[in-house]
């Protein structure tokens, strides 16, 4: 932006940033959110009853992301839980967000719910998932808190050697 110009607002010197790029995700994914969840309770109130079935389908699949969403700040945030180990996290809410995906699937006849193998196909998926998410964030976290802890090595390092040149 130039100094002299006092009425614009947009730095047309400025390149596109993270900040950017997440901003403008954001405004996509917020958008379609927003317009799939009106459609699909105009479309439940106001559709035929064709319609219905994966007009609820997608509103059970918004139930089951803000239930994942409440279990994540559950267990992934120090707000209501303090003190537990990682795996117990990981642990206890895989078996919560299991249980509503399992209610939920009954209610809203995902799948035919009175064949076993339905139910063990549904399990393994689950259990493959949640394993491969919890690997994921598990190395990501890891790397993270390397990087951490060499940058406050490089700091403390940094920090002596400064203290001992007064």
């Amino acid at each position: 932006m130039k100094k002299n110009d006092k009425h614009s607002y947009i730095d047309t010197d400025k390149s596109i940033s993270l900040e950017d790029i997440k901003s403008f995700a954001l405004v996509i994914c917020g958008g379609f959110t927003a317009t799939t969840l009106i459609r699909t309770i105009l479309g439940t109130a106001f559709g035929s009853a064709q319609a219905h079935q994966g007009l609820l389908m997608s509103l059970s699949i918004l139930g089951v992301w803000i239930a994942s969403a409440g279990l994540q700040f559950v267990f992934f945030t120090p707000v209501i839980i303090k003190r537990m180990t990682y795996p117990v996290r990981v642990t206890l809410f895989g078996i919560c967000l299991y249980v509503i995906l399992a209610t939920i699937a009954t209610c809203m006849n995902w799948f035919p719910t009175k064949e076993v193998s339905a139910w063990i196909s549904f399990t393994i998926t689950y259990l493959v998932i949640l394993a491969v998410l919890t690997a994921f964030f598990t190395i990501t976290f890891w790397r993270e808190r390397r990087k951490m802890n060499e940058k406050l090595t490089e700091y403390r390092e940094k920090h002596v050697q400064t203290h001992e040149d007064v």
